[in-house]
Order: C-alpha cells, then structure tokens, then sequence
C-alpha cells in the first residue's frame, strides 16, 4: 500500500538525484581538465608576456646606445673622418657588406617565418568563427534545454508530491 508507494517515489527521486549527481560529477572532471590546460596557457602568456618585457628592454637599451654614440659622434664632428685613409675606409666597407649579407639572410629567414605565422593566425581566425556560429547556435539549444528542464521539474514534483 502506501508504505511501498512511498519507497516506490523515495526510489524513483533517488535514482534520478544519483543520475544528476553522476552527470555533474563527470562535468566536474571534464572541467577540471579543461582548468588545468587554461593554467597551463596562462603559464604560457605569461611567459611569453616576460619575454615581450625583455625584448622591450633590449630596444630601449639599444636606442639608449644609439643615442650616446650619436650624440659622441656629433660631438666630435668631422674630426674622426680627417683620420680615414683608402684602407681604413675598404676595411669598413667590407665590413659593412659582411654585415649587411648577415641581416639580409636574417631578413629572409624572418619572412618565411613571419609567412608561416601568419598562417596559422589565418587558420586560428577561421577556426574562430566557425566556432563562434557553433557557440551561438548552443546557446539557443540551451535556453532552450533550461525551459524543457524546468517543466520537467515541476512535472515530476507534481507527480511525486
């Protein structure tokens, strides 16, 4: 009778409250996993962030040294070109072409680079938007799902109670 009835909905909230509590637990799993990975790439930016900070240090370094040379050489005026002689000025034209051959396969190593990067942030923007239109359509499927799970709610309270 009544007793049973009773056991019978104590049984039936218990195993839909066990079928919640073992869903959302698998959540918590995936959502921890996916915690870790995001500190794992907040670790990276902020290595990458540091290593931003240095490059920066370098540029303000370099034009600080720039700046105290050319202001020297200014200084000095023309007196230091008074002492050039053919050697002195072939040696530093040679110098210079050696110089400027390193900066041009530099240059063209950093091309390729910069090709290949912009390629990746090329495929990292498509996949964004198509990810974006997924996101959009699940929030529809989700108010829609929160509105079914609300009249299921009171459904089942109404059948229970």
């Amino acid at each position: 009778g009544i007793n049973a009835e009773y056991m019978g909905r104590e049984a039936m909230t218990n195993k839909a409250q066990l079928a919640y509590l073992d869903h959302r637990s698998k959540l918590n799993e995936k959502a921890i996993s996916v915690n870790k990975r995001m500190a794992e790439a907040n670790k990276l930016l902020i290595d990458i962030n540091r290593e931003i900070m240095q490059i920066n240090e370098e540029l303000v370094a370099f034009n600080m040294t720039s700046i105290a040379e050319n202001k020297a050489m200014v200084e000095r005026g023309l007196d230091e070109l008074s002492t050039s002689t053919s050697d002195s000025n072939l040696q530093l034209t040679e110098a210079n072409r050696k110089f400027l051959e390193e900066i041009h396969q530099r240059v063209q190593s950093n091309l390729e680079s910069d090709s290949e990067v912009y390629r990746m942030a090329e495929e990292n923007r498509q996949a964004i938007e198509k990810d974006t239109h997924e996101i959009y359509a699940r929030r529809e499927k989700i108010r829609a799902n929160m509105i079914a799970v609300d009249e299921n709610t009171a459904a089942c309270a109404n059948t229970i109670i």
